[in-house]
């Protein structure tokens, strides 16, 4: 069964993703080693989720640093990379979000405007870090 990001956080498939907004959360780096795929992101959380704070007034919504961890891959192909940086207005750089984020099994599909890979791995893990942006 195919999930994009608008479905994905529905189910329990990736309970890590329940109530992560990955469509609207920004893509800060990609780090790949032989054995993992890295996507460091300010993920946006949604209300219902567990480390939600209500944001300042001035800000879009809850975001927290994170880290989307692919781990024991066994294959990464990128069908279309491009990393070009996006300047906000203030001046801080980002990639762009996870527009489309499928799984099937152990294969993953990521795209974004930064590009779009197919990751073969391990279950996938989502990390939060530090305080709310």
């Amino acid at each position: 069964m195919t999930k994009t990001t608008e479905n994905l956080t529905a189910t329990n498939e990736l309970d890590a993703f329940s109530n992560v907004n990955l469509a609207d959360s920004f893509l800060l780096n990609i780090v790949e080693s032989p054995n993992q795929i890295s996507f460091f992101i300010e993920a946006k959380l949604d209300e219902a989720h567990r480390a939600y704070q209500a944001p300042m007034t001035d800000a879009r919504g809850c975001y927290r640093n994170a880290e989307l961890i692919f781990p024991n891959v066994r294959s990464i192909v990128w069908e279309k990379k491009r990393l070009s940086p996006i300047l906000d207005q203030n001046n801080a750089v980002d990639y762009g979000g996870i527009d489309l984020f499928e799984c099937l099994g152990e294969e993953y599909r990521l795209s974004g405007e930064w590009g779009t890979v197919k990751i073969l791995s391990d279950k996938p893990q989502l990390i939060l870090k530090g305080e709310v942006l």
